[in-house]
């Protein structure tokens, strides 16, 4: 290895725009005492289930794809599926994530912005209640760039999307998104989300949307708008 032939410092390469410069703030939607117990009963009812009839897998994924075999002749297997399918749905609070992005759009009012989510339930759910232009597997491609253009010309404000758009997204002016998440943060999807979107001589906002259980002490919106 030759010598050393250039040395930069983090804030040098922020200045010259060479790595995106983002901060992240979370915001969590909170479980009532009766959607978590409700969550625990079926995610009992679940894994109970799993631990008679797959008693030795034990990676989370292997078991579910064992288990979906087991639904097509075993109706014990087909209740614990069900039981888990609402078990997703109750920790995951669509209706309240999507209450909490309604928010966010009207706090960030004059701002473009993009609502990133790898759910692509979420995503049709939220486009058909807050009337957002959504884009998603089967979006047409003719569809998809008109959407896109309409973005970055300004003459649509939010655009929402279940995919990491490899298609041209021109930064706005003070770029935010949002990332609606599962329970934990997606500190992958978030950082990859913030290379599509972030320019690269202005900081941006990522604002990532989650499930947290009753009384936890976690980011409301009031805390939120005191750090903008």
């Amino acid at each position: 290895i030759g010598p050393v032939l250039f040395n930069a410092s983090l804030n040098e390469l922020f200045e010259k725009g060479c790595v995106p410069r983002f901060r992240v703030l979370r915001v969590y939607v909170r479980l009532s005492d009766e959607e978590y117990e409700e969550w625990r009963r079926l995610m009992k009812r679940y894994e109970e289930f799993c631990k008679s009839a797959l008693p030795n897998v034990k990676e989370s994924r292997k078991r579910l794809r064992m288990l979906l075999e087991l639904t097509s002749r075993d109706d014990k297997a087909r209740e614990a599926l069900r039981a888990r399918l609402k078990a997703r749905e109750v920790v995951l609070a669509f209706e309240k994530k999507i209450r909490a992005v309604a928010r966010l759009l009207e706090l960030f009012n004059d701002e473009k912005i993009v609502v990133f989510s790898k759910y692509e339930d979420f995503v049709r759910e939220l486009s058909r209640k807050l009337i957002v232009p959504a884009i998603l597997p089967e979006i047409p491609d003719d569809e998809r760039r008109a959407y896109m253009k309409m973005f970055n010309r300004g003459i649509i404000r939010i655009l929402a999307t279940s995919t990491l758009l490899e298609e041209y997204i021109e930064a706005p002016q003070h770029p935010v998104a949002i990332v609606v998440s599962g329970v934990v943060p997606d500190e992958k999807y978030t950082k990859r989300v913030a290379q599509m979107i972030v320019p690269r001589k202005r900081e941006a906002l990522l604002i990532e949307v989650l499930t947290t259980r009753p009384c936890k002490d976690k980011c409301s919106f009031s805390r939120l708008e005191k750090e903008l």
